[in-house]
């Protein structure tokens, strides 16, 4: 069984939004790469 969590997206965007956590560290437990996670921040991916 995957230790991911189901939705990934969805769950680095509530990450980078209530947490301090780097976005290495949102990267390594959502399964992401850290350009993506930049990219949530940054307002250009998975808005929410």
């Amino acid at each position: 069984m995957s230790e991911l969590p189901l939705l990934p997206k969805a769950t680095a965007v509530w990450l980078v939004d209530n947490t301090t956590l780097t976005f290495s560290q949102i990267a390594a437990f959502t399964g992401m790469h850290d350009l993506e996670i930049s990219g949530i921040a940054d307002g250009e991916v998975a808005i929410g």
